[in-house]
């Protein structure tokens, strides 16, 4: 039996809802290439995805069809719902050769099928479905009509189903038990990069009755004069006697990921830095209370931004976006966003991460929570506190 972490009805509701969104664009079959959405309908999961793989999904009500490199045909038999008859798998001579792309396979299989004919859509935004690969399966099938379904499967994925809530509500323990390692492992003199097999050792083994697993996105730690950076790896340099040290991990259960971000300070920190996170912490609180059912995505943001201009900063990026399901490169859903001009309605399960950062030169700090857009206040799917933490 198939290592699942969702029943079959849940599936077949997902696949549902996919499929009225392709009706209602007038899309006939989709060719799923992100390996999240592939996730999100079928159970599959493999880190496979580095080779060129499809989940073909035809409007019509049958099984979806799910491509990988034969080897990894055994894979799909071990964590997807498909039957045998769904699976198939290409052979190496497919693999690295300019002269024979899976691609250009995929698409007449789909005609061997007989679906090649009406609208096809393509992730042409995902990070997996390369130019080369768009354009070979177009010239295999120009019968079709190709257009771009970049998003169709992330805005049904948007709004949580119960069980996936449960998921999320998991990975924010794990969350909080990987941010209480960093918390007992960077300490003035220890290695960053000891300090980080500590904290990832926490992300994976979760707790005594949730097992982790690896998150969309590494550990982001930016120590000492690179605080002022946000997407830094750990270096395998010790953490200096005076300073600070910004870390945004995540909590993951089953690829569902809640991101959480705190501000550790050693010795004597940066002059400042205390009415930075003042400001994050109450820019932050004011967000999240504007952040209810009905709210639009952008006065989530204007709020945030207002409450921060009190203090005389600004953030130029957006102060957040929608999260969950993800595989490598990202935990972002792609889809809402809280910046100006997102005129998304939020809707109650959705799952959101508030991101409160300032990254200046002379101090930074930065504070985020992953929540549960509710009707009434949101929940928070983390428990740490929201303060500057002195390392002892």
């Amino acid at each position: 039996m198939p290592d699942l972490a969702f029943t079959q009805g849940e599936f077949d509701r997902r696949l549902a809802a996919v499929r009225a969104d392709m009706a209602a664009r007038g899309i006939d079959t989709i060719a799923i290439s992100v390996p999240e959405n592939i996730y999100y309908l079928s159970g599959y999961s493999a880190h496979s995805f580095y080779s060129h793989q499809v989940l073909l999904v035809s409007v019509a009500e049958h099984d979806p069809l799910l491509i990988v490199r034969a080897m990894d045909v055994r894979c799909a038999v071990h964590t997807s719902w498909l039957p045998a008859e769904s699976l198939m798998g290409y052979d190496d001579s497919y693999v690295d050769n300019p002269d024979r792309h899976p691609w250009a396979l995929f698409a007449r299989t789909l005609r061997e099928r007989g679906f090649a004919t009406g609208r096809i859509g393509l992730e042409l935004e995902g990070y997996w479905l390369s130019p080369k690969a768009a354009a070979e399966f177009t010239a295999a099938v120009p019968e079709s009509e190709i257009v771009d379904a970049t998003g169709l499967v992330n805005w049904v994925r948007t709004v949580k189903s119960g069980p996936e809530l449960v998921l999320m509500r998991e990975a924010g323990m794990i969350a909080d038990k990987a941010m209480r390692a960093a918390y007992e492992a960077i300490r003035p003199g220890v290695r960053e990069c000891d300090a980080m097999s500590h904290i990832v050792a926490a992300q994976i083994a979760g707790t005594d009755t949730i097992s982790g697993h690896f998150p969309s996105e590494p550990v982001f730690l930016a120590a000492g004069e690179r605080a002022d950076a946000p997407h830094l790896y750990w270096r395998p340099s010790p953490f200096a006697a005076n300073g600070s040290v910004n870390v945004e991990l995540g909590g993951v259960r089953a690829h569902y990921n809640v991101g959480l971000s705190r501000t550790i300070t050693l010795g004597a920190p940066p002059a400042g830095i205390e009415r930075l996170m003042d400001a994050n912490r109450e820019a932050l609180a004011t967000g999240l209370d504007y952040a209810v059912a009905g709210a639009l995505a952008e006065d989530v943001e204007a709020a945030f931004r207002e409450r921060l201009a009190r203090y005389g900063y600004d953030k130029p990026s957006r102060v957040g976006y929608s999260i969950g399901v993800g595989m490598a490169p990202t935990w972002i859903d792609r889809t809402v966003s809280l910046r100006p001009g997102d005129k998304t309605m939020l809707r109650e399960g959705m799952t959101l991460h508030l991101m409160a950062g300032l990254w200046r030169e002379e101090a930074s700090c930065v504070l985020s929570e992953t929540f549960i857009v509710r009707d009434g206040p949101p929940e928070i799917l983390t428990a740490m506190p929201r303060d500057l933490h002195r390392a002892s």
